[in-house]
């Protein structure tokens, strides 16, 4: 099965960006091939050796557009390439349906691998223990006209409200102190104060209670799905959800009534911005169950079951005429599409699902697999089916 960051990493160099590869080669057969930015080179060896036992390369693949190359140095002992660059050209576009002029190249220092996010890691570091002020803020802020309203119509306990309020005003004037517990605490005061005031009636806040709570049942397992898949809506929708907690703890029902609106319109454009993260989860727990299915298949030590696990079995599950890889990289182009592009990159992604998902339905071997006795019972074919729906629903609505 092609894998996902392998085509990502590839663009990359495109780019001129370039990446770590490995390789296992069997004679003339390219048995696997992972390009990769970070981790050790054990590691991914070890990743590649899943596909076969062969010989073993490693190296820097560097380049700019379609002309590719394959760096391996004369210290770690090559002296020759794998093969010939017909056929990394022909495994390129049979497995990870990329058209390129890939080469060979044995050199006396490896290209330099740049890692770009390096400075992001660092101040992402450095500004973890600074408090996230923007909840506090969005609170205060909500509660302006009701402390308005509280002074006015209770001039007598205006030193009540305003106390606490200035607790406030001044942690959020300087939110690198360490006043964000008394800020808090001062804040649940000024919103129970104003709570306390609100002139709405008990039968009209037990209605609001009510359709909050419906609400937030209706939307809650939508909501898990966004945050799992890390969508780019995730963080906003974690945030806007824990506002309007807060608040409907407050009984102010009809701010928190407001944050659950706006976290539904978040919702709506989350699925079709992570198909591809709903296909990478399915993907990865489908390789973890083959992977776990044929290293059992080796154990057994039967002549003819390990035959089976070394003859190829990820060739049953991509299917035939590349149609894993056609969808991975109509998944991978619609990612980065805009406008006419991504519903052009839509379509081939919904042709590529109708297409797989007939092999999937019809494998009779994801059916033996999945129902084998020495690892069974495994998911490998209700994961993929399940995944292509997803995707199907999500590019659909």
């Amino acid at each position: 099965m092609a894998d996902t960051d392998t085509i990502k990493f590839l663009e990359e160099v495109k780019k001129g960006k370039p990446r770590r590869f490995v390789m296992i080669c069997k004679g003339i057969k390219i048995l696997s091939l992972i390009v990769y930015k970070k981790g050790t080179v054990e590691s991914f060896k070890k990743k590649a050796k899943e596909h076969g036992q062969g010989q073993f390369y490693h190296g820097v693949v560097d380049g700019k557009g379609q002309n590719i190359v394959f760096n391996l140095c004369k210290e770690d002992g090559y002296d020759q390439p794998p093969g010939k660059a017909l056929i990394l050209k022909d495994y390129l576009k049979s497995h990870l349906s990329m058209q390129l002029k890939p080469d060979y190249r044995i050199v006396e220092a490896l290209p330099d691998v740049v890692e770009e996010d390096e400075a992001d890691e660092i101040e992402e570091e450095a500004i973890a223990d600074v408090p996230d002020t923007s909840e506090i803020q969005a609170r205060f802020s909500s509660l302006a006209a009701g402390i308005k309203q509280f002074v006015a119509t209770q001039p007598d306990r205006r030193v009540e409200i305003l106390k606490p309020a200035k607790v406030v005003k001044e942690y959020l004037a300087d939110p690198s102190s360490n006043a964000q517990p008394d800020a808090n605490d001062a804040l649940a005061k000024v919103e129970e104060l104003v709570a306390s005031a609100s002139p709405q009636s008990k039968s009209n806040t037990d209605g609001r209670a009510e359709q909050w709570k419906k609400g937030l049942k209706d939307i809650a397992p939508q909501v898990k799905s966004a945050v799992q898949s890390g969508s780019s809506s995730a963080v906003e929708i974690k945030q806007e959800l824990t506002l309007a907690r807060a608040r409907a703890d407050k009984g102010d029902y009809e701010s928190a009534l407001s944050g659950l609106a706006k976290i539904k319109q978040l919702l709506k454009v989350t699925p079709q911005s992570d198909v591809l993260a709903i296909w990478r989860d399915a993907k990865d727990s489908v390789d973890s169950e083959l992977n776990s299915f044929v290293n059992e298949l080796r154990k057994t030590g039967d002549e003819y079951l390990m035959k089976i696990a070394e003859g190829g079995v990820n060739a049953f599950v991509a299917g035939p005429k590349g149609l894993y890889v056609k969808l991975q990289a109509a998944l991978i182009g619609y990612q980065g599409a805009k406008g006419d592009a991504r519903e052009k990159a839509r379509g081939k992604i919904l042709n590529a699902v109708t297409e797989y998902q007939k092999y999937v339905g019809a494998s009779g071997f994801l059916r033996v697999a999945d129902s084998n006795k020495l690892n069974g019972p495994l998911n490998m074919q209700s994961t993929l089916l399940g995944a292509l729906t997803e995707i199907r629903e999500a590019l659909s609505s």
